[in-house]
């Protein structure tokens, strides 16, 4: 079934995969893709002129982007974190929002694994020894020797727990509303925030992004951690206070920290750059060529849903 509506998708990372582009013109022809730039909000505006769908990565969506355009009839998310999403003004303008959980979770999760292992062995600090002519063979710790702490046990930190228990690390976790059966499969400890903090050698956030997380770690947060701890943030960027964050590298409040995503993103903070002990990767966690897919064919699924429900062709 082919539909007449006219689509824009926002995400670059969507519209330069051939798969997806094929996919969604298969359905809808009448498809506009943004393939090179970020777009400011007037771009955004421009770009949805007529549009009735759609497909949004990273860009806001509010009241502003709904006023300027009352024929959008869906906004279907690419991706799985909803906070760049007004939902109470979409509900309010009958907007429908189309989103599936978990469809990356194992790729965030396997991303983090993969920071944490390079941190314990030291691998990130000892190839830029080696390039610089320095042969210091010490190889760190293996992670059945560490404690790691998760902050959310949604889909993404289930995943993470899961991957991490057969490495033997022994892992906190905190979060408002526990999965009781994985936490005793999984032998994870229930922990309070602060408990988390004081105690594990690695620390990684798995939180939406909310009134109530922003700036979640702070110089409140940093104070109470180790300083041979290490913070990973491969949520939302805004989970974390990046003044704070400059203050506890630069100090040795902590030993280090690895971010793949950024309070402004695209990312161009030289002086937070700069710091040796951050290890830092463009918001990538999710962005494997299967969790692209996964969530590209998501987003066309809930186009082509909504459009078959209004009967229109």
């Amino acid at each position: 079934m082919k539909f007449n509506q006219k689509i824009f998708v926002s995400s670059t990372s969507f519209s330069t995969n051939e798969v997806l582009r094929n996919e969604l013109l298969s359905f809808f022809p009448n498809t506009v893709f943004n393939s090179d730039k970020h777009l400011t909000e007037d771009d955004f505006v421009k770009e949805l002129e007529n549009c009735e769908g759609l497909i949004v990565g990273l860009d806001r969506v509010d009241k502003k982007i709904l006023l300027s355009h009352p024929q959008l009839s869906i906004v279907s998310k690419f991706g799985v974190g909803l906070d760049n999403i007004d939902l109470k003004i979409c509900a309010s303008h009958g907007v429908e929002v189309g989103w599936s959980a978990g469809t990356n979770k194992d790729d965030v999760a396997e991303h983090t694994l993969g920071l944490m292992i390079g941190i314990c062995r030291r691998i990130f600090e000892k190839q830029i020894e080696l390039k610089n002519g320095f042969w210091k063979k010490n190889g760190g710790e293996s992670l059945s020797e560490i404690t790691v702490g998760i902050i959310g046990l949604g889909n993404i930190g289930k995943s993470l727990a899961h991957f991490l228990s057969f490495f033997g690390a022994k892992i906190l976790i905190h979060d408002l509303v526990y999965d009781e059966e994985i936490c005793h499969d999984l032998k994870l400890v229930k922990s309070t925030k602060e408990e988390i903090l004081k105690n594990a050698d690695i620390i990684s956030l798995h939180i939406p992004l909310t009134h109530e997380t922003h700036h979640y770690i702070s110089q409140t947060e940093f104070s109470l951690m180790k300083k041979e701890s290490w913070l990973i943030n491969t949520s939302r960027g805004k989970n974390v206070d990046c003044h704070a964050l400059k203050y506890a590298l630069e100090n040795k409040l902590i030993a280090g920290a690895a971010l793949d995503v950024f309070e402004e993103e695209p990312c161009h903070d030289i002086e937070l750059f700069s710091f040796s002990n951050l290890i830092v990767t463009p918001h990538i966690a999710g962005n494997s060529k299967r969790a692209v897919l996964a969530m590209g064919r998501s987003s066309i699924e809930h186009l082509v849903k909504h459009f078959e429900k209004k009967g229109i062709s």
